[in-house]
């Protein structure tokens, strides 16, 4: 009997192989966008890791300085003291073709076998011989051969940095590296200690000590230490920054899971109508003796091989995906969190087992309800398919209330928890129960309009509408389907549209100045590199210059709840016409000195509310500074202090500025161009970027489109495969309905006539999931905005309502099914054959 059952699947399938092409394919694009994101992500981390164990090597623990970083000296102290296993390192940041790379200095003669990671091979091109060698001569650098090749350099060359810097020599190519080791170093610059600390201006500082620690000895070297530095965790801010882009790669990968989620769908249509089609042939196995757990299997097998090929098939899919996501996700990466060189993708095997591992798991899950209903109906009525057609449709309609009530759960969940993961999984509760919620409400639509179909109307509408309810359990999958993709460019699009208002208005209220200062290099000015003093000078004596309003950005070491922790510290002057632009949200604005604001992205991330007390660690040693107030700001997800500029230069030494704002006395575009161009004229001005208000709105717009570049390419994944089930749909809904067309065109219809009816019923549908999607792409629009952003990023946005798009989802929805038709093709079959079919 299980052989007779195979060989008719196989017969059925080979006769109909669109339809299996089809099913495959929208695995494929489920599966293939989920590998693509899995591989992208896993690929950042991948090579941010390796980076680390390329930076903090052997080191078990960092001794670190306030923002001017440690003195030289304490280096030297504790050598002459013996303590052996440590190294000094400068470390900063420089342009080279578009690019910022990291420069990192070292002592060659102090990097010995403990500075070597257990997860980075051992070369000997990093050995101390090889390194005092490449940095014989000042301003030399050693990078990689794949950098080097990227570059266009060889052993030699000079490279000229374009923020301003001295030119580098290029000292030495490694050549043999090991495969880890080649990619750790990507993006990276070695040389010698000094010549860091004279390309970045930092002559007798240091960015850190490293050291190799035993429990004994750590306690030792702490009590060693002056007030001003401290002894912290080797890589512990690294793992904090890495932290700080695990809320967005979590986003990333629940819109993934969209393309799959529709892809179960597709599936699940698939199934259903493979049960239906072959109705009379299991009713002939069952009163030939075959059981119903032989047909429950047989259908579940079908189910199982479908999703186990897709899957295979949307490996390669998804490789080649990642391979086009990595730039847009490497490129949101270095503009919102941390500096990061990524070429390759990486082959992640866990990524592609749990892609192939979902897409078959749902495609066995979408074939549980379908086969168990076949298996349970008796012969009698397997035989007899109107009953069954009708059963479905009863179904649709009983799904509504449990549906509803799952949609009413999963919406008051959202609002009560507080956490991202679940908040993420409430949302996915909701788009299931939408989805099942829209066939059994556009069967009742339609029901209630053929009751209500005027006389007039004529006989077209009516067999539009009778032909769709007819077809309801054939295309009421594909039309969940369709309204999960657009409720997800309709949730989408108002996030974005949200967002991008929000910023708008932010940058309205902030960019007060006429002209903004600051380094090409983000990084580089992430990171408190600092401008020269003789340029800002230069500066201020303009006669057209009235006011700077001075800025440091650096990065800080504090303690709260007993924990150290790393943010970004921006230091002012508070004067109340300085804070003016901020926009509270809670708390008030500065008083005094002793006080700190923080921006809303910091309180979430670092799970602070204002009123908390933070420690820093100063040049007079640790202070203990309470938060009185949180701003919005949209300038970084991970959030930073505010802090009194003249308290922060006299806490910590530190009177350097990383950017200014500029307000000139003759206010205007055309002012503000011309000074721009007669400071960018000067030598000294090289590495910087001086934009007007406008050019900076326009660079901060043109910044968050890229950042969302990504969500659109996964929201057209969605679509696609929607579009696909509809079109299998479409082909399947004809295919079954063939002996009713033979019928009307004995009655008269013409072939062209029966194709445009058929068009009119698909594009109904179409129009169905449009309408459908609205109040489904709303609630979850109006969730993103105000709960997942919030818990995510910490973000407060103000939702509104992007009408165009409401519009065209409709037309969305009838595109798509208008090409499905144009897809599927006239029926090749003769009248006659239709008929003897049935």
């Amino acid at each position: 009997m299980m052989a007779m059952l195979g060989r008719s699947q196989w017969r059925f399938w080979w006769k109909h192989p669109g339809l299996l092409l089809l099913s495959l394919l929208g695995v494929a694009i489920g599966v293939g966008g989920v590998v693509a994101m899995d591989l992208a992500i896993a690929s950042c981390q991948r090579g941010f890791d390796l980076s680390r164990v390329a930076v903090t090597g052997g080191a078990t623990h960092w001794i670190t300085g306030g923002p001017a970083g440690v003195d030289e000296q304490l280096y030297v102290r504790l050598r002459l003291a013996g303590w052996r296993k440590i190294a000094p390192v400068s470390e900063g940041f420089v342009s080279l073709k578009g690019q910022s790379w990291r420069l990192v200095g070292m002592d060659p003669l102090a990097e010995s076998s403990w500075r070597v990671a257990p997860g980075v091979a051992k070369s000997a091109a990093l050995s101390g011989s090889n390194l005092v060698a490449s940095f014989s001569q000042p301003g030399s650098v050693a990078l990689t051969a794949a950098e080097a090749r990227r570059l266009g350099v060889a052993t030699g060359d000079t490279l000229q940095p374009e923020d301003g810097g001295k030119p580098l020599r290029v000292g030495a190519v490694l050549e043999g590296l090991a495969p880890d080791l080649e990619s750790a170093l990507a993006g990276q610059l070695l040389c010698d200690l000094a010549s860091a600390q004279e390309e970045l201006g930092s002559e007798g500082r240091l960015t850190r000590i490293e050291a190799q620690l035993d429990a004994t000895e750590e306690e030792s070297l702490r009590s060693a230490l002056p007030p001003e530095a401290g002894l912290e965790a080797a890589g512990g801010r690294v793992n904090a920054t890495r932290r700080m882009s695990e809320a967005f790669f979590m986003n990333l990968r629940a819109l993934s899971s969209l393309s799959l989620l529709v892809g179960a769908f597709l599936i699940y249509n698939v199934i259903h109508f493979v049960s239906l089609r072959r109705l009379p042939w299991t009713a002939q196995l069952r009163l030939l003796g075959a059981t119903a757990g032989e047909l429950r299997g047989q259908l579940l097998s079908e189910a199982g091989w479908l999703g186990a090929v897709g899957s295979l098939l949307g490996v390669p899919l998804g490789v080649a995906l990642a391979r086009g996501l990595l730039p847009l996700l490497t490129r949101t990466i270095n503009d919102l969190y941390y500096n990061l060189q990524v070429q390759s993708v990486f082959l992640d095997p866990l990524a592609l087992g749990r892609g192939c591992l979902l897409g078959w798991g749902c495609a066995l899950l979408a074939c549980w309800g379908p086969a168990r209903a076949a298996a349970r109906t008796s012969p009698a009525a397997l035989l007899r398919r109107s009953p069954l057609e009708a059963r479905s449709q009863r179904q649709a309609v009983r799904a509504l209330l449990p549906a509803a009530l799952a949609l009413a759960g999963g919406w008051t969940l959202l609002c009560l928890v507080n956490r991202l993961d679940l908040s993420l999984a409430c949302m996915f509760v909701c788009i299931l129960a939408s989805a099942a919620l829209a066939p059994g409400l556009v069967f009742l639509a339609q029901s209630w309009l053929l009751r209500h179909l005027p006389r007039r109307a004529g006989l077209g509408p009516k067999l539009v509408l009778g032909g769709a309810q007819r077809s309801m359990s054939r295309l009421g999958v594909a039309l969940a389907a369709m309204t999960v993709a657009l409720s997800a460019v309709i949730s989408i699009t108002l996030m974005v549209h949200s967002f991008r208002g929000s910023l708008l208005d932010w940058l309205e209220r902030t960019l007060g100045a006429d002209l903004y200062v600051g380094q090409t290099n983000r990084q580089a000015a992430r990171d408190g590199q600092a401008l020269s003093p003789a340029w800002l000078a230069r500066l201020q004596a303009l006669p057209e210059v009235e006011s700077i309003l001075p800025l440091k950005m650096t990065p800080l070491t504090f303690t709260a709840s007993g924990r150290e922790r790393s943010t970004q510290l921006v230091t002012q002057p508070t004067t109340v016409p300085d804070l003016a632009r901020l926009k509270l949200r809670q708390g008030r604005l500065l008083e005094s000195g002793d006080e700190l604001l923080a921006s809303e992205p910091f309180l979430h991330f670092q799970h602070l509310a204002v009123g908390d007390t933070v420690e820093l660690r100063t040049r007079q040693g640790m202070r203990r500074l309470p938060i009185v107030g949180a701003f919005q700001d949209y300038a970084s997800d991970s959030g930073y202090l505010l802090m009194d500029r003249a308290h922060y230069a006299r806490w910590f030494g530190d009177d350097s500025l990383s950017g200014v704002s500029v307000m000139l006395r003759g206010h205007g575009q055309a002012a503000a161009d011309r000074l721009r161009s007669q400071i960018l004229a000067w030598p000294e001005s090289k590495g910087l970027e001086i934009r007007s208000q406008g050019n900076l709105r326009r660079l901060s717009v043109q910044i968050f489109e890229q950042t969302f570049q990504v969500t659109q390419l996964l929201q057209l994944l969605a679509v696609l495969t929607a579009a696909v089930g509809m079109l299998g749909a479409v082909a399947a809904n004809r295919l079954e309905r063939r002996g009713e067309w033979a019928l009307w065109g004995c009655l008269g219809l013409t072939r062209a006539e029966q194709w445009r009816l058929s068009w009119a019923e698909a594009a109904l549908f179409g129009a169905w999931a449009g309408l459908a999607a609205w109040p489904c792409g709303l609630l979850q629009g109006y969730a993103m905005v105000h709960f997942i952003n919030r818990r995510a990023f910490g973000w407060s946005l103000d939702f509104s309502v992007h009408w165009p798009t409401l519009l065209v989802t409709p037309l969305l929805g009838i595109g798509a099914a208008s090409l499905a038709i144009v897809l599927a093709g006239r029926p090749a079959r003769t009248l006659a054959e239709d008929l003897r079919s049935e």
